[in-house]
């Protein structure tokens, strides 16, 4: 069946890089991916507002004390463009949009700042109640920073409502000075947009599943592109730069026509939702939407059964998976009694990736002297973490005595046979009465054992577990 038609959250990306002025540090704050996130839209007849995530990626430098944000529609950027020998000032800033600072983005808890250090006055942009700094250390192991700002509030115009899109600008810049007085690194002029072609698409709940992407603009004229199609593995609606790509295309597009890609399948990320990238033939600027997965997805692992059952030396446990995505293994936990669960072992999925499409089976032995009523359940795990149980198994463990049973015992003829309660790997020691070892036997995983050429005598018998430690010590008479 079919799900509605999803309109993609509108998503601007600007690629550019801070320079550092030679005469500076030299230590590296290079930044790239700059992106702004169009959350949504407060618009009303004399005024515009955008609620706005923005994220960026920053080389890793532990010294960096402040990355600062000041932002301008296309129109009022300045015309001569500030060198950045120095903090922008009050006067530099006075037509700008807005300035907001990132304190300590060296450290590994950087924080908005909605202030300015070296200017009172100025416009600023706000925080919301939902604004969250997050920082990703030494993002895909690169030796780079991934930040992101999300729900802040930029008043685009007092004046002017939302009806068309605006150009906006951006400079960026760093600095390591407790009080953000200089300037190590920054650039100038990023441009950007708060619309441009518009994404929206659907998923198609069939096996394998479908999708399909709709790309319109409000342009008279023809609009070329390109667009590429991600899957969204987080299921974020963000897009990120380690999400895989499954499908690239071009299009045309007016505002008379809109683009549609027609159904195409999507089998080996059918529970995803999808990142849709548009790139404009001419124009820089990168855009693209969410098209989230509204089919009901799959548990990550599928159990067709669970059981347990008691044997001498424990309980053997089974299960059986139809089906696995994303599955690093699984916790063997157990409870006895009035305690709480606890793991005991773990199991990894028997595919190396996690995934698979036939059934598996699985066998565990727990190995216990554990009396009366056992509990037992399963705790599946993500790669990513996240946990979920399979429903309990009980058993009834069988009655288990320290004791080994010897018999005859006197013996006649120099031979004794050993019972052991349980089927455990255990070691059996004979020593005389003086202490000396006459027999040793390592290894021995059946449940008795036959002692035999003896001779006459006393003799001392130790049987350990070799699982428990336990220890049995008994005496053996041979009367021949």
């Amino acid at each position: 069946m079919k799900s509605p038609l999803h309109a993609g959250a509108l998503v601007v990306i600007v690629i550019f890089t801070l320079a550092c002025p030679a005469k500076l540090y030299s230590q590296s704050c290079n930044v790239s991916n700059l992106r702004i996130k169009v959350n949504n839209i407060i618009t009303t007849s004399t005024s515009c507002q955008v609620n706005a995530s923005i994220s960026w990626i920053q080389q890793s430098n532990s010294a960096n004390r402040y990355t600062n944000f000041h932002i301008w529609t296309g129109d009022k950027y300045p015309s001569t463009l500030l060198s950045y020998s120095k903090p922008p000032s009050a006067t530099d800033l006075a037509n700008s949009l807005g300035t907001f600072v990132i304190d300590n983005p060296g450290s590994s808890t950087p924080s908005f700042d909605a202030g300015y250090p070296q200017a009172s006055g100025i416009p600023l942009i706000a925080a919301t109640a939902s604004t969250v700094v997050s920082k990703t250390a030494n993002y895909l192991s690169t030796g780079k920073d991934s930040f992101n700002v999300s729900n802040v509030l930029i008043t685009l115009s007092s004046t002017v409502s939302c009806s068309s899109h605006f150009i906006l600008k951006a400079d960026i810049w760093s600095s390591q000075s407790s009080m953000d007085k200089t300037v190590q690194c920054f650039t100038t002029g990023g441009t950007f947009t708060t619309a441009d072609v518009v994404v929206a698409g659907q998923t198609i709940c069939t096996t394998p599943r479908q999708f399909q992407a709709g790309i319109s603009t409000s342009s008279v004229g023809n609009v070329n592109f390109t667009y590429q199609v991600y899957a969204d593995q987080a299921n974020t609606g963000s897009f990120d730069q380690s999400d895989p790509i499954i499908y690239s295309g071009s299009g045309i597009t007016s505002s008379g026509s809109s683009f549609s890609s027609g159904q195409i399948s999507n089998a080996s990320y059918g529970n995803s939702s999808l990142i849709v990238v548009v790139q404009v033939q001419g124009n820089p600027i990168s855009t693209y939407g969410a098209i989230p997965n509204t089919c009901a997805v799959p548990l990550p692992v599928n159990f067709t059964y669970f059981k347990a059952a008691s044997m001498q030396d424990g309980a053997q446990l089974s299960w059986g998976t139809g089906m696995e995505q994303n599955n690093k293994g699984f916790e063997v936990q157990r409870k006895t009694g009035n305690r709480n669960f606890e793991t005991i072992t773990f199991v990894p999925s028997k595919m190396s990736d996690g995934n698979s499409h036939s059934p598996l089976a699985y066998e565990y032995t727990d190995v216990s002297s554990l009396n009366g009523q056992v509990e037992y359940r399963l705790a599946q795990i993500d790669l990513d973490g996240q946990k979920k149980y399979s429903s309990v198994a009980m058993v009834n463990a069988v009655e288990r005595s320290s004791q080994v049973s010897v018999y005859p015992n006197p013996s006649p003829n120099g031979a004794v046979t050993l019972v052991f309660p349980s089927f455990a790997p255990k070691s059996i020691m004979v020593y005389d009465i003086s202490g000396r070892a006459v027999r040793t036997v390592s290894g021995v995983t059946t449940n008795q054992y036959t002692l035999s050429g003896l001779q006459g005598g006393i003799y001392i018998l130790k049987v350990i577990n070799n699982g428990t430690s336990e220890t049995f010590t008994g005496r053996i008479l041979v009367t021949k």
